[in-house]
């Protein structure tokens, strides 16, 4: 098998050629497509993985529930720990219809320098 190209896949994968990882089959880069609920959450200041992303992922759940917190990075529930519990709270009581109430009233952290 192959070795994964490391040159392409980030500061996250620096370690496969010593590891000797192979590459994941074609299969693994397929869409996922179900019609299971599914809730799918970013920050938008996640540097490892885009907000795009989550939307690429999203693409193929037609009963997928989108949440973009405004003011977190890659773990939502660390950087706006209570509205991502109340998020996921509501979607484990109606899938269907989450209440996403408290995102719209978070906001970006000030920019600061220095």
């Amino acid at each position: 098998m192959p070795l994964l190209p490391c040159a392409h896949c980030g500061r996250v994968f620096a370690d496969c050629p010593r590891w000797a990882v192979p590459a994941a089959p074609a299969s693994v880069r397929a869409p996922l497509v179900s019609d299971l609920p599914v809730l799918v959450m970013d920050g938008t200041f996640d540097g490892l993985t885009a907000p795009a992303h989550g939307d690429l992922v999203a693409d193929t759940l037609p009963n997928a529930v989108r949440v973009t917190f405004p003011d977190a990075g890659h773990d939502v529930t660390n950087g706006s720990p209570q509205c991502a519990l109340e998020v996921i709270q509501g979607f484990l009581d109606r899938p269907d219809a989450p209440d996403l109430g408290c995102v719209a009233g978070l906001a970006a952290p000030p920019f600061t320098v220095g």
